[in-house]
């Protein structure tokens, strides 16, 4: 049986990164592969509490709640090259997201293995975008790592150089980052986009979108709301949808807008501006979903937007066209390779929160276009983006490395 370590930034969130990599293991396993996934901490409490223990997970070291996250990463990545001197009976390596990549790099050249690296983008502090900048996204990490950064950058960005162009494959999430990383690391990269599987047509009921009201996480939700599906985080810039909500209320006072993520600072902070701006009883903030909850808020919901100005990607984008919901995006970045504009919903002139608005108002007001985009996206998931697709481009580059199992 072939072996294969997994080695991630940290297992803490329940995120759509950690979401993927449990698919990935699960779809490895059913193939005979011994996996196992590592990481410089595992909060088995937090990331994803019912899921992550059918799975081979660990840290590297304890976690300890009073011991911040980014000190515990840095030691590890600084002990990497002992710490995965255990790995010698492994028969490939995979990194993904910041640190994996490190700890693949590593246990390949000492063990003379193959390696692959899956990175949805560049590394931030490396290659920071705009929205990393105006956010002041940057300025969340820990002022220590932001030390080192600036002392040791060209190191760092010379070792990442060597990890990104000697790995056996660099797999990315889309088109927009495919280009990103071949336009920085000059090597040929592989979009094996992140996907999910089209709910079951029996499930969609498309007009029932617009009339009644559900109970979701115990809260009872007048239909139509709109969507927002993300880890709440300031460079996701859920506030454009909140500042656009009262020109739809003008026209539609009954709508909703419906977010769906964990409590934090920053939802705090959206709470804040709703109320600010008369809107806070029409913004409903359910906090972190999974599983069944997760799958009933998307079939409830009206219209799905994204409003992440500078995404690589855009899982959330997928997962709601896969329930047959039409998307409003930006017209930049991730989304651009996802939503067919006209089709199976809108990408909005960046970033004019007034035309976004409109584009929403207008899948509100018109059902029979709501629902012709609505099953256009679920069509265009059959065809390019189900969980199978990422699995199967996934799954050729292993055995490609591996040949047969024994």
């Amino acid at each position: 049986m072939k072996k294969i370590a997994i080695f991630h930034q940290e297992f803490y969130f329940s995120g759509g990164a950690e979401r993927l990599i449990f698919e990935e293991m699960g779809a490895l396993e059913k193939k005979g592969y011994h996996v196992e996934a590592w990481a410089p901490l595992a909060a088995y409490d937090k990331c994803f509490p019912q899921k992550i223990k059918k799975f081979r997970i660990y840290g590297f070291l304890r976690y300890l709640s009073f011991i911040p996250r980014e000190l515990v990463i840095l030691l590890s990545c600084l002990l990497a090259p002992l710490l995965v001197l255990r790995f010698y009976d492994f028969d490939l390596f995979y990194g993904t997201n910041q640190a994996g990549p490190w700890f693949a790099f590593l246990a390949a050249k000492i063990w003379r293995k193959p390696y692959i690296v899956f990175m949805p983008y560049p590394i931030g502090l490396i290659y920071p975008r705009k929205i990393d900048r105006k956010s002041g996204y940057l300025q969340e990490v820990p002022f220590f790592i932001r030390g080192l950064m600036r002392i040791f950058k060209p190191i760092i960005k010379f070792l990442d150089w060597q990890i990104m162009t000697q790995a056996n494959t660099l797999l990315t999430t889309g088109d927009y980052a495919k280009a990103v990383f071949e336009k920085i690391y000059k090597r040929e990269v592989i979009n094996a986009p992140s996907g999910a599987d089209p709910l079951p047509q029996k499930l969609i009921k498309s007009q029932k979108r617009f009339m009644g009201e559900v109970e979701i996480s115990g809260k009872r939700i007048k239909k139509p709301y709109v969507l927002i599906t993300n880890r709440p985080m300031s460079k996701k810039r859920f506030d454009y949808m909140i500042k656009g909500l009262p020109k739809i209320l003008k026209t539609l006072p009954d709508v909703r807008l419906v977010v769906a993520g964990d409590f934090n600072d920053y939802t705090r902070e959206l709470k804040r501006l709703a109320e600010g701006l008369g809107v806070g009883e029409k913004v409903i903030f359910l906090g972190f979903m999974d599983g069944k909850n997760l799958e009933k808020v998307y079939l409830e919901a009206a219209v799905y937007v994204y409003t992440a100005p500078e995404e690589d990607y855009g899982k959330g984008i997928v997962e709601a066209m896969a329930a047959a919901i039409p998307v409003v995006a930006w017209n930049n970045a991730g989304p651009t390779g996802i939503v067919l504009d006209g089709k199976t919903g809108y990408l909005a002139k960046p970033f004019a929160i007034e035309d976004f608005a409109e584009k929403v108002l207008k899948l509100l007001k018109n059902k029979s276009l709501n629902k012709k985009m609505g099953e256009a996206g679920r069509k265009l998931v059959w065809e390019k983006f189900t969980q199978n697709h990422h699995q199967f481009i996934f799954e050729r580059q292993i055995e490609g490395l591996l040949g047969n199992r024994d």
